[in-house]
């Protein structure tokens, strides 16, 4: 848990009790509200754009998430992504033709998804290997992240739509990786 940003919830995923629905956002087990409620709570973080950590915790929920996160990006703006693989809830922001991209990969396989992504998205994506994986894996823009805490068969992770520190060492951390990193796998093996 070393890797959630400063002032990060210090209890397993499995003990929040995220009530977005309800407007308490710090607390809660997020399979306990419907999908549009999960959605209406995130709305409403977003718009308020307070400093408030909230829950995903499931692939549905990390999809919304990232999704409003693409959504707020203007023209030119720089996301930045660090995974294994590149899932398919990532698809939605990889359209989206304000941003930029930004990607390290720590797997073969990511390396090998990113490569067959489609023309209309290719030219936007700059795309790296991180031969050495380096904690949570992340989406970040503007002041706003997604972090996964946990990767089993569903991704849980903390968010945030306003909180710049933790971005600012998310970007920290992904800017030392970059420099290290190579364009082709090839390079490390």
């Amino acid at each position: 848990m070393g890797e959630i940003p400063k002032g990060g919830i210090m209890r397993g995923p499995s003990y929040w009790i995220h009530r977005l629905a309800k407007g308490m956002h710090n607390l809660g087990n997020t399979s306990r509200v419907s999908l549009e409620e999960y959605e209406d709570g995130l709305q409403r973080i977003a718009k308020n754009n307070r400093n408030e950590r909230f829950l995903s915790d499931s692939n549905e929920h990390a999809k919304l998430v990232i999704e409003l996160i693409a959504s707020r990006a203007k023209d030119g703006d720089e996301v930045l992504i660090y995974t294994s693989t590149l899932p398919a809830f990532y698809d939605v922001a990889l359209r989206n033709p304000k941003c930029k991209f930004r990607i390290l990969v720590d797997s073969i396989d990511g390396m090998n998804a990113v490569r067959i992504l489609c023309s209309e998205v290719s030219h936007r994506i700059d795309c790296r290997f991180a031969h050495v994986p380096e904690g949570k894996h992340f989406i970040s823009l503007g002041c706003a992240y997604w972090m996964a805490v946990d990767h089993d068969s569903e991704l849980v992770g903390i968010s945030n739509f306003n909180e710049p520190e933790a971005v600012q060492r998310l970007q920290s951390r992904f800017e030392r990786m970059w420099e290290c990193s190579a364009t082709h796998i090839e390079s490390f093996i």
